[in-house]
């Protein structure tokens, strides 16, 4: 998909944080391009502490991280493991693994990095480099380690690695975290929502760029905005080229990078405005006027919309001089995780019959469905396990699936936000369908 219907999709949808926090951490460790980037979503950093009981391995951990990983873990805690051994040193900086919580779809795997010289570390900002290439071949969710908490006075963060692949993995499996490259000094903002009693009913004043971009003069609406020290408003408003344009200072911290991100949603009456037709150019802006480095933002909007308009909040990826000096090194680290079991029946009934089986797995962490592409994706709706007392487990969230013809095709897949009791569920219901997970019926696929 090309950056601006890109951008216009991600603007419909709504991310829970740690989605948007995966997003942004996989940009961020993108190599460079010339060309404009997708923009990150917001980063939403959970501020409140939960204490609870831990593994072993936790006791390793610094109070506030201790207290951040049982808020991580949560109800999850009596399903966590303490992987033995998971320990690797290179370059003065030692990672190791300190709770697991799997089965044979899913995990989560919760890393500690600390720097040895206590000098590097100097703020939440650090990105670790790291994937745990499980393996579930082609349609395996690899994904990177995202920051969960940073103990300023061990200088030491923790991060937190949630994927799931596909096929079933075994019950006792050997994993392996791969890390090559830890960098700090990137930092991911979001500012208050832009004002927009700054708007004038006039066009600002402009200038062109080398490049031949019409851009606003900067510092006609001058406005400090909370959520980030790292740039200011500068102008906003209406250019003659008929766009709305948002222009930044950034500040003396950020370094000139093809890498620095900026974007904000405008809304007409309310609703997120994509263009008259929907295919309007976005414009992004970057430029130095009076020795000052600029970033920008601009979509075609008409002056007659003026007080229909609002603004979301600025948000994006900003780069220091610290993100141009990463350390790299090599971190191996193996270890051994007890997976928990599935229960996998094979579907029939009015499911059909398909050139690939179709199946249900479910454990107390999550459900995956499989089976052929033509079925269909069944992780967009409604999703209940029924108890045996009739009451309904509906705390879960859609995770990723894979659609592609002609092989199998990970057709639902839902991660539980609090364990499942696996021996109380006798069924599950998705969109209109009924299927027993026990008795003579069990997979057998009918309308509710």
């Amino acid at each position: 998909m090309m950056e601006q219907e890109y951008r216009r999709e991600m603007d419909r949808v709504e991310l829970s944080p740690d989605q948007r926090a995966r997003i942004v951490q996989a940009m961020v460790e993108e190599p460079p391009r010339k060309k404009r980037r997708r923009p990150p979503m917001r980063l939403l950093a959970a501020a409140v502490l939960v204490c609870g009981a831990l593994t072993t391995s936790a006791l390793a951990l610094s109070p506030t991280l201790r207290d951040y990983l049982a808020q991580a873990l949560g109800s999850f805690t009596s399903y966590s493991q303490e992987p033995e051994g998971a320990v690797a040193v290179d370059q003065d900086v030692e990672i190791r693994v300190v709770s697991a919580v799997t089965d044979q779809y899913r995990m989560k795997i919760y890393i500690e990095v600390e720097d040895l010289t206590g000098e590097r570390f100097m703020d939440e900002a650090i990105h670790l480099n790291a994937s745990i290439p499980r393996d579930w071949g082609r349609i395996g969710v690899i994904a990177r380690p995202v920051l969960i908490a940073y103990d300023p006075e061990e200088h030491t963060a923790l991060f937190e690695i949630n994927q799931s692949g596909y096929p079933m993995s075994e019950k006792v499996e050997e994993l392996e975290l791969k890390a090559s490259k830890i960098t700090t000094g990137i930092y991911n903002y979001d500012t208050e929502a832009l004002p927009e009693d700054l708007l004038s009913d006039q066009y600002l004043e402009t200038m062109t760029l080398d490049n031949g971009d019409m851009v606003l003069v900067p510092e006609q609406t001058p406005k400090e905005l909370e959520g980030t020290d790292l740039l200011r408003l500068s102008s906003l408003g209406f250019a003659p080229d008929g766009t709305l344009q948002g222009i930044f200072q950034l500040s003396d911290q950020v370094v000139a990078s093809d890498e620095n991100i900026l974007t904000f949603t405008i809304y007409v009456d309310g609703e997120a405005y994509f263009g008259e037709t929907g295919n309007e150019e976005l414009k992004d802006y970057m430029f130095t006027w009076n020795g000052k480095q600029y970033i920008g933002f601009g979509q075609e909007v008409p002056l007659a919309y003026k007080d229909r308009i609002t603004f979301s909040s600025a948000y994006g990826t900003l780069i220091t001089q610290r993100a141009l000096e990463p350390i790299e090194g090599n971190w191996d680290l193996t270890f051994q995780v007890e997976n928990y079991p599935m229960k996998e029946i094979e579907l029939t009934g009015d499911i059909g019959e398909w050139p690939y089986p179709t199946t249900f797995a479910i454990s107390p962490l999550g459900a995956v469905m499989t089976g052929s592409y033509d079925i269909g994706y069944w992780s967009g709706g409604p999703f209940a396990v029924i108890y045996e007392d009739g009451t309904r487990f509906e705390s879960f969230k859609r995770d990723s699936g894979m659609m592609s013809p002609d092989e199998l095709c990970v057709l639902g897949n839902w991660e539980f936000t609090e364990p499942l009791d696996l021996d109380r569920a006798v069924a599950v219901e998705i969109w209109n369908w009924h299927i027993p997970l026990t008795g003579p019926e069990a997979g057998v696929v009918r309308p509710k």
